[in-house]
């Protein structure tokens, strides 16, 4: 390097920084920048200061300026992202100096978060990430589709740098910068239409010479290629709100290509497309294969080109194929500039293509389950929708933060049956995620904590139980359990109900109790049996009523008792019987009463004595008829201790063969008249 002259004046190639005009002077640089690429340039500098503060320097912004031949300039904004004291020669008193010069949105490559970004367009979340970093006015959004709204959209441990481009190449989104003196633009966009010819010149001539050409219009070298790419490309997913409906989408490329390729099928499917509508996916199928077949047409061209830039068209002339000639859009340069020498080297796609990125940016994968806590409305212990779902906070979003409604998995799930447990508010869950996709989670499972300690731990770690907590404002004394012991000897199964207990069998029960079964009702029971009651007690049966008993029978009743009954009434029986009745003893009749007695026949009553019939009375014994008495015999015989006594308006005595009266003692006959005959 010869000695410097110390000022920038009348170079062509200077730079601008925060130290002051003629603090840095450029020998050359080089370096790459493309669409979707930031660039990135390396600048060789030299300085009569040997001990500028590098610090100064680091993540300011600089321009590098290329003047050029008709006074206009090309401009290369940036920040410097690395600044380095090379080689400081005590022998003279030049320093040389590195500087790294990259784009503002290179340093959200250092800006990370955890974020999470429910209902809005990559758009929006695009738009709300870059405003986030500082940079209001350093971008500019150009998109001209309309973007679905994402239901649930995870930043998980990735910058936002890779977030932004790796949302960018899902959708087809591209961007490139617009260069000032004083400024760099990022420039988004999504369509052909958005690309503007190169504002200092747009038309380039070919010329093939040896000799390196020195006008900033000539391309010296041109390589122009076509390449294998896919015809389709297939995407499917699937939604779990619509089962039955089908996902798979194919886009088929619209290109009217003459290559014919040796195989007859260049198609390309993956799954999951990572989608829920099919109008997205087919758009994101057309993406995915507008990027594959971005290569199919190429050219690659070399020249001193100073003012050519990514991302904006120019127009190629005067090249001996006809196909070449025509409009390209700039897609990368790369860049090798001295004070006396200047080289581009750029790759241009046909300006009717649009630009898409190709899918390089890697997506987090969580490849192991984690857990969340179960959050919902102040006030509410269980927040959930039609599908069983909840929302959750996890340990890396902030309390603060709520995720998207959440499935949970069950042990069954059928079309209104199944299994159904539904994780309330504070619990903590297990969340896997489908693919490892942080976007997809999916509850599987629940855990204690020091907060919520599972029952009976400790101490009587031989219970299992499914036991709930009654809801809203429930406490330790309020739930639903059915509990197991296990424990040898002691084994049990207990259920509760906290309050009523239903069940419904819709054909038989059987129950089998080796033991004892001992049933104990606070209140009142109903049994309402629709059919017959067969009981069968292999043993005694003791039935006690402390109050009283009413059994109603609508129909017959049948009581059959193998052996003896007894029955003691300590206060009054009263029977009524509403038409006969009919006793029949196949031994024995005894009845004692120690009261008085009465019987009542509004009827006729008859008596009917296989055998004797002895009537004893302590007392008198009276037989009354408001009409006639007839005693009947073969024999009669009325016998009085002291007296007997008939007596009758008109007596009758009288023997069909012979009568006798017969007085022991005295015999009196007496009348108005006595007729002896």
């Amino acid at each position: 390097m010869t000695a410097p002259n110390w000022t920038q004046d009348n170079r062509s190639l200077t730079i601008t920084t925060p130290l002051g005009k003629d603090k840095l002077l450029v020998d050359r640089f080089s370096g790459s920048e493309g669409i979707s690429d930031p660039f990135h340039f390396t600048v060789d500098l030299y300085s009569a200061d040997r001990a500028i503060d590098l610090a100064k320097l680091v993540g300011k912004k600089v321009t590098l300026t290329v003047n050029l031949d008709d006074g206009k300039a090309r401009y290369i904004n940036g920040v410097v992202s690395r600044f380095t004291l090379v080689r400081s020669d005590p022998k003279d008193d030049t320093a040389i100096y590195e500087a790294e010069i990259r784009p503002w949105f290179w340093l959200l490559n250092y800006r990370g978060s955890f974020r999470i970004f429910e209902k809005k367009s990559v758009k929006e979340i695009i738009d709300d990430v870059l405003k986030g970093s500082g940079f209001t006015s350093a971008y500019k959004l150009s998109l001209t589709r309309t973007y679905e709204k994402r239901e649930y959209c995870v930043q998980y441990r990735e910058t936002d740098f890779n977030f932004v481009c790796r949302l960018m190449e899902e959708e087809g989104i591209f961007y490139w910068f617009e260069h000032t003196e004083d400024e760099h633009k990022m420039i988004i966009a999504d369509d052909a239409g958005t690309h503007k010819n190169c504002p200092v010149l747009h038309k380039l001539r070919f010329r093939s010479v040896k000799r390196r050409d020195v006008e900033d219009d000539i391309i010296n070298e041109i390589r122009f290629e076509h390449a294998v790419v896919p015809r389709s490309y297939g995407l499917d997913d699937y939604n779990f709100e619509t089962p039955d409906t089908s996902l798979a989408q194919t886009s088929t490329s619209s290109r009217k290509s003459k290559t014919t390729y040796a195989l007859s099928d260049t198609s390309m499917n993956d799954f999951p497309g990572r989608y829920g509508k099919g109008s997205v996916g087919t758009q994101f199928a057309k993406t995915r294969l507008e990027a594959l077949e971005l290569p199919e047409r190429l050219i690659t061209g070399e020249g001193m080109l100073r003012a050519i830039m990514p991302g904006y068209k120019v127009e190629v002339a005067e090249h001996v194929r006809d196909d070449v000639n025509g409009t390209w859009v700039v897609q990368d340069t790369y860049i090798r500039a001295e004070s006396d020498d200047y080289s581009v080297r750029f790759t241009a796609f046909p300006a009717a293509v649009a630009f898409r990125p190709p899918m390089v940016t890697h997506k987090p994968v969580i490849h192991s389950a984690q857990t969340a806590i179960v959050t919902g409305p102040d006030g509410e212990e269980i927040h959930t929708d039609k599908y069983g779902r909840v929302l959750v906070s996890f340990h890396w979003a902030g309390a603060d933060v709520d995720s998207c409604w959440i499935r949970v998995a069950q042990g069954w799930a059928g079309k209104g049956w199944g299994v159904l447990f539904i994780p309330r508010i504070g619990q903590e869950v297990v969340v896997s995620f489908l693919d490892g996709d942080p976007d997809r989670p999916l509850i599987t499972g629940a855990v204690y904590n020091g907060e919520n300690l599972p029952p009976y731990l400790p101490d009587e770690k031989t219970k299992s139980t499914i036991k709930s907590r009654s809801t809203t404002g429930g406490g330790t004394g309020t739930f639903n359990e059915i509990r197991f012991e296990d424990k040898m000897g002691s084994e049990e199964m207990y259920v509760q109900a906290e309050k009523d207990f239903k069940s419904l069998v819709k054909n038989d029960v059987t129950v089998n109790i080796d033991g004892n079964e001992t049933s104990t009702v606070e209140k009142d029971v109903t049994r309402t049996v629709n059919g017959n009651v067969t009981r069968t007690v292999a043993g005694e049966e003791t039935d006690t009523v402390e109050k009283d008993a009413t059994y109603t029978v609508n129909g017959a009743k049948t009581t059959e008792v193998a052996k003896d009954v007894t029955e003691t009434y300590k206060g009054k029986l009263t029977t009524k019987v509403a038409k006969d009745v009919t006793q029949t003893y196949s031994g024995k009749e005894t009845k004692k009463v120690t009261g008085a007695g009465k019987a009542s026949y509004t009827a006729n009553l008859d008596e009917d004595v296989g055998g004797n019939y002895t009537l004893k009375v302590t007392g008198n014994l009276t037989l009354k008829a408001t009409g006639s008495v007839t005693i009947e015999g073969m024999s009669i015989k009325i016998k009085g201790q002291t007296s007997v006594a008939v007596e009758g308006l008109q007596t009758t005595v009288k023997g069909s063969a012979s009568c006798e009266t017969n007085g022991g003692g005295m015999m009196t006959v007496k009348g108005g008249v006595v007729m002896i005959n």
